[in-house]
């Protein structure tokens, strides 16, 4: 399904995250890569051919784009690998190495039985003596030819492992296929090597599909944190809700991509901070996950499913059928409830009505007339900073006022009160200015006794000693 129907355009992460404390590898909404918008590269692709001679266009990692896209394309790159028939020469490969440690064991102990019946032959001229030994003899070939098919066998899945390694490396550019060489070497050729929970190995590891499994992990974590599966499990578990601008089988479909990115990602338990209580992340199964959509919709949606089902939902596909239902009636309480409003769309005395509606905003508060003097406008003066009641310049004839003009609307009655206070002040501040220069003299008076006390008690005690 489109990723355009499960996210559309201007969907904000507010509407399909709650309670975000933890950032996922790998978020409902994907990530936007300012660098592959503006470089608008064009798509490479890779051809092979398959075993029953289709030929296979895939297209080539450019290194551009979000770690999503980086994480599909190595999922889908591993597909490749399985659709070219390696997978199954590999399994095959692997049987005839098991078949034939098998046909070793049963030479070993063929000649072990061999060499004990020799022991019991006594007589030594006997014939029976002859074909005890001629049994010792044709063991022992059988066993040294079991031994040579096993060797030759243990060769054959390394090279046909290597397939793999390339077809890989020829899915990524040159700047990412030389990081994938480089951790392929280091894991597979080098010696020692460090597996993925960081113990080290003396012998060589070589190309196998296990160690194939660990390179891609180790090509993984160049983008992603050694807890990225972990993340994103709590992330699908505890975060993601259903938003109104979303159907619901869009939002299924991207619920099951992100559960099903858990599988894929490296995770606590492939890493050097496991301990011995580490569980695997896993993605939920069909049953927890049909659970976890269930309580991502609406409380109403999960109240309805209450009412309509006897039991919890088994399957996903259960469930989305239901919920189809579910929603058809919610929408049409919404746009009959949108319709019984008010003709100019707003809501109803500013309520919601549901709780999908978005918040209303608060009203503004009335804003308060501007100030404007009729008379200072009319006469001269500054008509915007006072009103025309408390204009101090003129009187509502139109006449000047007497005492305009003088520095005080009392005509200077109480300049000789003010002066008084003035110096009152004054004298105060000067008193506290000369307690302040005596304390200040006085401590430093004290500072140097105190010092002095203190060199005369260190002299006295070195005499002592």
């Amino acid at each position: 399904m489109s990723l355009r129907k499960a996210v559309p355009e201007g969907l904000k992460p507010q509407e399909v995250e709650r309670n975000s404390t933890h950032k996922a590898p790998c978020p409902y909404i994907p990530e936007q890569d300012e660098v592959e918008a503006k470089l608008e590269l064009k798509t490479q692709y890779a051809k092979f051919t398959q075993p029953n001679g289709v030929e296979l266009k895939h297209p080539v990692y450019d290194g551009v784009g979000n770690r999503e896209k980086f994480l599909t394309h190595t999922s889908s790159a591993l597909e490749v690998v399985e659709e070219m028939g390696i997978k199954k020469e590999y399994d095959a490969c692997m049987a005839d190495v098991e078949q034939a440690r098998n046909a070793v064991e049963q030479a070993k102990s063929r000649w072990k039985d061999a060499k004990d019946f020799l022991k019991t032959v006594k007589e030594v001229d006997s014939d029976g003596r002859k074909t005890a030994e001629q049994e010792v003899i044709a063991a022992k070939t059988a066993l040294d030819k079991a031994k040579e098919d096993r060797d030759s066998a243990r060769a054959k899945p390394e090279g046909v492992a290597g397939k793999a390694f390339d077809v890989f490396g020829t899915l990524l550019n040159p700047a990412e296929r030389a990081t994938w060489s480089r951790i392929v070497k280091k894991h597979t050729e080098d010696v020692p090597w460090t597996d993925l929970q960081g113990e080290e190995h003396e012998e060589r590891c070589g190309k196998s599909w296990e160690s194939l499994r660990d390179c891609i992990f180790k090509y993984l974590k160049t983008q992603f944190a050694d807890d990225a599966a972990d993340v994103q499990r709590y992330y699908v578990m505890n975060t993601i809700k259903k938003s109104a601008k979303v159907g619901i089988r869009p939002f299924v479909d991207r619920v099951q991509t992100l559960n099903r990115y858990i599988g894929m990602l490296p995770g606590l338990y492939n890493s050097p901070q496991a301990v011995a209580g580490t569980k695997e992340a896993m993605p939920f199964d069909e049953h927890d996950l049909a659970n976890l959509i269930l309580r991502m919709c609406p409380r109403e949606w999960e109240t309805q499913w209450k009412l309509s089902q006897k039991t919890v939902p088994q399957t996903v596909t259960e469930l989305v059928e239901v919920l189809e239902t579910i929603e058809e009636a919610y929408n049409a309480k919404r746009a009959q409830e949108k319709s019984k409003g008010s003709s100019d769309g707003k809501r109803k005395n500013g309520h919601m009505s549901s709780p999908n509606d978005r918040i209303p905003k608060k009203a503004k508060p009335s804003e308060k007339p501007s100030k404007k003097c009729k008379l200072c406008e009319k006469l001269g003066g500054k008509p915007l900073t006072h009103y025309t009641n408390e204009c101090k310049k003129y009187n509502p004839d139109g006449t000047v006022k007497k005492d305009f003009g003088r520095g005080s609307s009392n005509g200077g009655k109480d300049t000789k009160r003010e002066k008084a206070h003035f110096a009152q002040m004054k004298k105060e501040y000067q008193e506290m200015k000369r307690e302040r220069k005596h304390l200040k003299k006085l401590n430093k008076k004290l500072a140097k006794k105190a010092k002095k006390r203190a060199y005369e008690s260190d002299s006295s005690d070195s005499d002592a000693s």
